[in-house]
């Protein structure tokens, strides 16, 4: 089995997400709706949705919080202040009949290492960004090396940067700015045996298809055997993931901020189509950009992915 999976007919390719940690930030309202929101008879509660969020996530009461952040919001800080302190003072066991037990079939496994990183990933991800995916199809039928996925994904999406580089940076919610690289350094989601990576594939645009290949072999076999260095897992300004495994076609994946843009591959597809007129059957690649609507507007959206299509319909 090659290290990048080939698009194949019955989409049984393998299925890689992303992870990563970022700082909460986001914009700020006040409002009373919600759980977290203050009730009647109460001081109107100063925090982002972010906040509120996590709030309710932890069972925090946003009433009872005296924000820290300018004019009395509260902060991400303040809310975990306000978890753990809850989680300080309440009893080192809970009460008879307070709980239901787990049953003996169940089987924890509390989260550590690239899970546990998945999931503060993720959540930022979901509460602070304005997630906005748009999709389409590649007609990959041309391609005379069919099974060099990854490294066809890659060069693709370096396309789409020179096309639309604002896909390519990091985006700061408190001071607004959207940062744009001029080099492109692809954040390449793999799947371990230990969890979710993002291995970073330094100035993807000045590698060849073969120097690609190799790089995606060496990287997938480094997250296998747990040897790669931390600067390997962090430094991507974009990202790309392969979503095709249990034939998946089309997903909404999740960027790991700050980054602002993620391209997901499903699975490759015969088709019925047109062309020039005619009606063919062709092998099809589907894609899903998720971007940050924050910054990145849908025209400049589709401007990438549009390059990113048609540079995979290119025979070699």
């Amino acid at each position: 089995k090659e290290d990048a999976p080939a698009p194949k007919a019955d989409g049984k390719d393998e299925a890689p997400g992303v992870v990563g940690e970022l700082p909460a930030s986001a914009m700020v309202m006040s409002d009373t709706t919600g759980s977290a929101a203050a009730a009647p008879g109460k001081q109107r509660v100063k925090a982002a949705p972010s906040v509120r969020a996590l709030a309710r996530e932890l069972g925090v009461d946003l009433t009872r919080i005296e924000g820290s952040g300018p004019g009395g919001r509260i902060t991400p800080k303040d809310v975990a202040a306000a978890a753990k302190a809850a989680r300080d003072s309440a009893p080192s066991s809970p009460a008879s009949g307070d709980m239901s037990p787990t049953p003996a079939s169940a089987t924890d496994e509390k989260l550590s290492g690239p899970r546990r990183a998945m999931f503060h990933s993720m959540t930022a991800s979901h509460t602070e960004v304005a997630l906005c995916t748009v999709m389409d199809d590649a007609d990959i039928h041309d391609w005379e090396s069919p099974r060099d996925f990854t490294p066809r994904l890659i060069r693709a999406m370096v396309a789409g940067v020179r096309a639309e580089p604002r896909l390519n940076g990091t985006f700061s919610a408190e001071t607004g700015v959207l940062s744009m690289s001029e080099d492109v350094h692809m954040g390449l989601a793999m799947e371990t045996p230990h969890g979710l990576i993002v291995a970073t594939i330094f100035n993807a645009g000045k590698l060849s298809l073969d120097e690609l290949r190799d790089e995606v072999a060496r990287l997938k076999k480094a997250g296998a055997d747990r040897t790669l260095k931390p600067g390997e897992v962090r430094g991507y300004t974009v990202t790309l993931s392969n979503i095709a495994g249990g034939s998946s076609r089309y997903a909404t994946p999740l960027m790991v901020p700050p980054t602002v843009g993620i391209l997901g591959s499903g699975a490759a597809r015969e088709e019925v189509v047109a062309v020039n007129g005619e009606i063919a059957i062709r092998r099809v690649l589907p894609l899903s950009l998720t971007f940050d609507h924050r910054c990145v507007a849908g025209a400049d959206a589709s401007r990438f992915l549009g390059a990113v299509v048609a540079d995979l319909t290119l025979a070699s």
